[in-house]
């Protein structure tokens, strides 16, 4: 996966809610979409976009076949 050779896109920070899966390990959904539009069509994506259950950033992952979860932190 682009996150694992490159790490972070610039701006983007860990998430504090949700958690991509894949392959056994978690990533921060908003910047594995950032790297996925600039890997995809080179757009470069900028932080703050709106993300959680219901956003098109979770309808698109979900659609790719992603897991996303709560974080193990967050559920209790």
């Amino acid at each position: 996966m682009a996150f694992d050779e490159h790490g972070m896109p610039g701006g983007f920070k860990p998430s504090h809610t949700y958690e991509l899966i894949h392959e056994g390990k978690s990533y921060p959904p908003p910047a594995i979409i950032a790297l996925a539009a600039e890997n995809s069509n080179g757009l470069k994506v900028a932080p703050g976009f709106r993300v959680g259950k219901g956003t098109q950033c979770f309808q698109i992952l979900e659609q790719c076949g992603f897991e996303i979860s709560v974080k193990a932190s967050k559920n209790g």
